[in-house]
């Protein structure tokens, strides 16, 4: 008869592997469900479902994959694909900045942000910048300052134009005027915080090389398309 002593050492190799791939296989449970559920229930119309209780499952979805795949992008730009498709589907765009709605759509956005440990990453992700066109102006320019502080914060190198010109196209409410920009003038304490965060964001254009560099700080200027 065995010990019990002698049988754990040699089963708890197993039960590591087992829980691993029990951990796999909820969380792709989890996902296939909310696929299943996104398409049967909130596309459909069967349920109506409040919007911020859809971004709310979206934001929940995306820490949990973060939490357990950090580096599949895959997972978060679904997510957010799925909830750019759902506030289209309503045609519930912008998002007013003072609703429920606006908070748990910028809370989802946020999440990667500030979770990923280059926030640059958020550049790879292809349904980013069409979340951010979801919000109204107040909306898309809390992201903007969430995402230049974190960078600025993180003290995160951008070596190449094309990130420099695609992050600016992010930040654009704080680079230049917005169609649907207020009339009133913004609060000149708010004004000048976020311009010192622009200027120390200037600051971290740090390329290889001298002519890498060189294109890094005369074209990253976003377009006006």
């Amino acid at each position: 008869m065995y010990k019990v002593s002698t049988l754990v050492p040699s089963i708890s190799p197993i039960l590591s592997r087992l829980s691993h791939l029990t951990l796999y296989w909820s969380v792709w449970c989890i996902l296939l469900l909310l696929s299943f559920s996104y398409h049967t229930i909130i596309m459909k119309g069967r349920a109506a479902m409040p919007l911020e209780d859809v971004v709310a499952l979206y934001a929940s979805l995306v820490n949990l994959a973060l939490k357990c795949y950090p580096n599949r992008l895959d997972y978060v730009d679904t997510a957010l694909l799925c909830t750019v498709e759902v506030f289209t589907k309503r045609e519930a765009t912008p998002v007013d900045s003072s609703s429920v709605t606006s908070r748990e759509l910028i809370r989802l956005q946020n999440v990667p942000v500030k979770t990923y440990e280059s926030t640059l990453d958020i550049l790879k992700l292809d349904n980013f910048p069409k979340a951010l066109e979801l919000h109204d102006y107040q909306g898309r320019k809390s992201l903007a300052v969430s995402v230049v502080g974190t960078v600025v914060n993180k003290s995160i190198s951008i070596p190449t134009a094309d990130e420099a010109d695609a992050l600016f196209k992010l930040l654009s409410p704080l680079v230049k005027d917005q169609a649907d920009q207020p009339a009133e003038p913004p609060d000149p304490d708010d004004f000048e915080e976020e311009q010192m965060m622009m200027a120390c964001l200037v600051d971290l254009f740090r390329a290889p090389e001298p002519d890498q560099q060189y294109m890094v700080h005369t074209e990253y200027v976003p377009t006006s398309s």
